[in-house]
């Protein structure tokens, strides 16, 4: 894939605009906000919570931890 927008505070590249501002707005420099309640392991996005849940702890339920 051709990346041609670069975050100018971390230089990762991406190839739509889009998606490198929401990266600037809710990513970049950012610690995650979201933790599994299950292991502790943090995100940045609710979705990817939830996405860990369904693969790592199968049958438990969909919920996360906020952290601030």
């Amino acid at each position: 894939m051709n990346k041609s927008h670069y975050c100018p505070r971390c230089n990762r590249g991406f190839t739509l605009k889009k998606n490198m501002s929401r990266h600037l707005r809710h990513e970049c420099g950012m610690a995650p906000k979201y933790q599994c309640p299950y292991c502790d392991k943090p995100s940045k996005f609710t979705q990817n919570i939830y996405a860990h849940i369904r693969k790592y702890h199968a049958g438990q339920v969909l919920c996360f931890k906020r952290l601030y």
